[in-house]
């Protein structure tokens, strides 16, 4: 039985990633800090029991001891601090969390001998010209926030760790994620959340933003598919970058234009323009050719279907609002 370990196993992708490794019968173990972003500590509890351990992956020595406990065929590496207006506020947490942590995950993995995933995004790309054409892999990186800054530092430590000390490693870049049990403080909850309540939900710099946006499940389907080859020594995987590319693009306007056509209220009273952050990137747009190539996997389930954005709907105002109540007990 192939044996895997998931850091940030209680996060909103780590927890489906969990939830579909077990389904595959992978023996799964997680670390997770348990901070506020954990929402799925108390599932994870019972689906894991021992085999989940409370762990800041800026403990160098505590990653290590666990690894070597374990003995993984592979390490999904998706602990993080992704909030990017967090990330502006105090960067220094972030990229402790998203730089050094991710260092002492990959080194870790090297003396364990194990290969490791760095699950990255697609925003160490930075902004895309409105009409250009999509990113692929190869494409420079160019990070606007302290949050894409970190993770882009996280993707060379680990290639520095594979140079030096021999890391078998794949990472991949993930558009933005949607669907049931996300952070409370993410634009989809918050926006569902906010509409249903009949408050208007603010957009920074007017919302223009245009995001790629991919379901929570198939995400974790393309880092699960990732992580088999990798532990399989995979040549097509090992060392390779992958994006993971949703199957539509859309503006945080017009999403939250759409959730509020499906609520009836109309466009005037669904959302004010509020000042944009600073460093804010306008256009995201990448291509999942070579995942669709190596993997055969590609992303269908669009946000913009009135069935998803009626199921995002009815999640973040019922079980949503469990979900904000752990949120602000835990923060």
């Amino acid at each position: 039985m192939m044996r895997a370990v998931v850091t940030g196993g209680c996060g909103f992708i780590g927890s489906e990633l969990v939830r579909q490794l077990l389904a595959a019968r992978v023996e799964v173990h997680v670390l997770d800090a348990r901070f506020s972003t954990a929402l799925g500590w108390d599932e994870q509890v019972l689906l894991l029991g021992d085999r989940l351990t409370q762990l800041d992956v800026t403990d160098a020595q505590a990653v290590e001891t666990a690894l070597m406990r374990i003995k993984p065929c592979v390490v999904f590496h998706l602990a993080a601090q992704s909030h990017v207006d967090e990330s502006i506020r105090s960067p220094a947490g972030t990229i402790d969390s998203n730089a050094t942590g991710t260092f002492n995950v990959a080194r870790a993995c090297a003396k364990a001998r194990c290969a490791m995933l760095y699950c990255s995004t697609d925003e160490v790309y930075g902004d895309a010209e409105q009409n250009w054409h999509a990113w692929t892999e190869s494409a420079s990186l160019a990070p606007s926030s302290p949050y894409s800054a970190s993770k882009a530092a996280g993707e060379l430590f680990v290639r520095a760790v594979a140079r030096t000390y021999g890391l078998r490693f794949a990472i991949t870049r993930g558009t933005n994620a949607f669907g049931p049990g996300q952070y409370p403080e993410k634009l989809v909850p918050i926006a569902c959340r906010l509409l249903q309540r009949g408050e208007r939900v603010p957009l920074h710099g007017g919302g223009y933003q245009i995001r790629q946006w991919i379901h929570v499940s198939e995400f974790a389907q393309a880092l699960m598919r990732t992580g088999v080859e990798l532990a399989a020594n995979n040549s097509q995987i090992v060392g390779s970058t992958l994006n993971i590319a949703g199957p539509v693009r859309v503006s945080v306007r017009d999403l939250v234009q759409m959730l509020a056509e499906r609520l009836g209220v109309p466009a005037e009273q669904a959302f004010e323009d509020v000042e944009d952050r600073p460093g804010g990137d306008f256009n995201y747009k990448v291509s999942g050719s070579f995942a669709a190539s190596a993997l055969g996997f590609r992303a269908n389930r669009m946000i913009t279907d009135g069935s998803e954005l009626d199921a995002l709907l009815r999640h973040y105002g019922s079980n949503g609002r469990c979900e904000l109540a752990l949120y602000e007990r835990s923060a």
